[in-house]
């Protein structure tokens, strides 16, 4: 009997291309044209995504300015109706003092004596800073006292927000005289 020689001859992989005719040595993988046109394509459609994105990001921004002052609102009125003493929430540009617009920040205080303002003794209960590029706008005074009982001694009427690149729509807090809070949507004619 003879010897004979069996040689196996691996099947062809689907993966190795068109790439030449008998070539073994293929590579899998992108050419730099296709990179290219890949990363522009890419560009493109961020460019396109971009404006959109900042409208978002300015609503954001004045959604969160309207639900903060409204929130030192409803914590100023619930520490008057705790403390059984005036409570006021005013504007403040430099977080230790009523000064400045609602865009800057504010503060809420223990106001002993009812008067609006902080005076030496009266004890900062919430502070808060902001810079985000919001404007600010109120047909009331920079300042909200809450009574014992929880109404709105000064400063009834509404506090609104609103974006410099969006100035035909901006968002309201309204502080009624009995204390309520209202947060509406509201054209305006410029901000």
């Amino acid at each position: 009997m003879s010897q004979q020689t069996v040689t196996l001859v691996p099947a062809r992989s689907s993966l190795t291309g068109v790439s030449g005719c008998g070539s073994k040595n293929r590579q899998l993988g992108l050419t730099m044209l296709e990179l290219m046109i890949v990363l522009i394509m890419v560009s493109i459609l961020a460019a396109l995504a971009g404006p959109s994105f900042t409208g978002s990001i300015n609503r954001s921004q004045v959604n969160s300015m309207r639900d903060g002052l409204a929130g030192a609102f409803q914590f100023a009125r619930s520490e008057a109706l705790k403390r059984k003493a005036p409570v006021t929430a005013c504007s403040s540009s430099d977080q230790a003092t009523c000064s400045g617009g609602w865009q800057n920040g504010w503060i809420v205080f223990s106001d002993t004596d009812g008067d609006g303002a902080l005076d030496g003794g009266e004890e900062i209960l919430q502070v808060e800073y902001s810079e985000n590029g919001v404007n600010a706008y109120s047909s009331a005074a920079n300042s909200v006292t809450f009574s014992s009982i929880g109404r709105a001694v000064t400063g009834a009427g509404a506090y609104g927000f609103c974006h410099p690149h969006q100035e035909t729509v901006g968002k309201l807090v309204t502080v009624t005289v009995t204390g309520a809070l209202t947060r509406d949507k509201a054209a305006l004619t410029g901000c």
